[in-house]
């Protein structure tokens, strides 16, 4: 019989997966783009931060005495590997409301918007990090910050995740504009949101959540000592639903051929780094502030002589 606890039981079994589901995303990754705005290199990061996480645990309970450092580790991965998961569906939002941002459509919304919510992101990982590293200190002031810290780390995430709700949303009232490929990427955000929902929603009590030893009654969120079934149905089965619904929808996306798009206009040739098909040829309507579309391949790179806001 194993010697581990049921969380040791189940970082086994996110070992033995998620290899599976790294190759997936890696193959969707060369296929896709390696650009960080094509989305599929975060999710591959995810992936591999959920092998490692799985590895330190199981080394953390086999180890005698025991290292406080490797659960440390373990649980860090734990928390910050939804931030990649949170980037890829940022990456996807950016690609399918490209042509959308900015414009009389969504005026209000633009690339450079993404940007910092990117930057929301990052410092919600990173205090994550921090907090969670400094959770074991011995001086009470210093993990006393380090349970604040995570606190605000997890409020950062969730409201990012609550952004890319609403723009998912804006985009779905807007979906007649959007190219194929674009629905398709929507269409893959729409099924993957409520177990994302979920997975923020844990992810969220647990950074609250004090010892099982309280009375309080979060305290089962706990993301250490709490309930591992919460664990086990809130945050690792949400992750690989959503994970294998974005891999599901992703393969649908045709083969990127380093395809090239161009616009009427002086300065306004564009290329596309998931560029699927032949060279197209995109106008636009400048009455209506809108781009005409003709076989635009997906996913597209930054635009040359565009300025900022159109990169993503």
């Amino acid at each position: 019989m194993s010697d581990l606890d049921e969380r040791g039981d189940i970082a086994i079994a996110l070992v033995i997966i998620y290899p599976f589901i790294a190759i997936l995303t890696l193959i969707l990754t060369i296929r896709h783009g390696f650009s960080r705005q094509a989305g599929w290199v975060s999710l591959l990061i995810f992936a591999i931060c959920r092998i490692v996480g799985g590895i330190l645990h199981i080394v953390a309970e086999k180890t005698n005495p025991t290292q406080i450092g490797l659960y440390i580790g373990a649980y860090t991965l734990e928390g910050i590997g939804l931030t990649p998961f949170l980037f890829c569906t940022k990456a996807f939002i950016g690609v399918i409301g490209k042509d959308l941002f900015g414009t009389p459509f969504l005026p209000f919304i633009t690339q450079r918007s993404l940007r910092l919510l990117g930057l929301l992101l990052i410092g919600g990982a990173i205090l994550l990090i921090v907090g969670a590293s400094n959770s074991n200190d011995d001086s009470e002031n210093t993990r006393n910050v380090a349970s604040t810290l995570k606190r605000v780390g997890g409020i950062l995430l969730a409201v990012a995740f609550i952004v890319l709700t609403i723009l998912h949303l804006l985009l779905w009232q807007l979906h007649k504009e959007l190219q194929k490929y674009q629905k398709t990427l929507l269409q893959g955000i729409s099924c993957a949101l409520p177990f994302l929902a979920v997975r923020v929603l844990y992810s969220t009590l647990s950074n609250f959540a004090p010892t099982t030893s309280s009375s309080s009654s979060i305290a089962r969120f706990n993301s250490v000592s709490g309930s591992w079934q919460i664990y086990l149905s809130m945050s690792v089965i949400m992750e690989l639903f959503a994970v294998s619904i974005y891999i599901f929808f992703g393969l649908r996306l045709p083969i990127s051929e380093g395809a090239k798009a161009t616009t009427n206009g002086p300065g306004l040739d564009e290329e596309y780094p998931y560029g699927y098909g032949k060279t197209s040829r995109v106008s636009v309507d400048v009455s209506e502030g809108r781009p005409l579309y003709q076989n635009v391949t997906y996913p597209p790179q930054p635009a040359h002589g565009l300025g900022p806001n159109n990169h993503y």
